[in-house]
């Protein structure tokens, strides 16, 4: 990735490391992006409100319900 930054298209790095040009593509878009999922919590207090709730829909008596999981 480091010739990436100098223009070099995903072509020549298919040319000369293998693989294809969607391969480095993909690689070189999915790295520095940063997952939330499954990221453990070390200190909750220092969270936003808004990013430790999820809603997740349930059935109780044949009609839909909807929790908020905070």
């Amino acid at each position: 990735m480091y010739l990436r930054q100098f223009g070099v298209s995903f072509e020549a790095l298919t040319s000369s490391f293998g693989h294809d040009p969607s391969y480095w593509y993909r690689l070189h878009q999915g790295l520095g992006r940063l997952s939330i999922v499954g990221t453990t919590v070390k200190n909750p207090d220092a969270i936003p409100a808004n990013l430790t709730a999820d809603e997740k829909h349930t059935w109780l008596l044949s009609v839909i319900i909807y929790i908020l999981v905070r």
